[in-house]
């Protein structure tokens, strides 16, 4: 049984750079704190779903100190 507390737990333990990308939108299904089953869904795939209060957009923002793209984009070969 997945709590909110297993939640906040995993949000803690994720990257800064995935909690940024994260707080940065709201997904399609967000889910309520006490919606077990949605809970236990996040769990599986965080950056797919949100909980509300937990990881939606301005909620727990971290401080971006450097770009999130550190590579400059590449040119893609040609095809012929």
């Amino acid at each position: 049984m997945t709590t909110l507390a297993h939640v906040k737990r995993k949000q803690a333990s994720r990257t800064r750079r995935a909690k940024t990308a994260d707080a940065a939108t709201t997904a399609k299904r967000t889910f309520a704190t006490l919606d077990r089953d949605g809970l236990g869904r996040w769990m599986k795939r965080p950056g797919k779903y949100d909980v509300s209060g937990v990881d939606t957009k301005g909620k727990g923002k971290v401080v971006i100190t450097r770009s999130l793209r550190s590579h400059p984009k590449r040119r893609k070969k040609s095809t012929r």
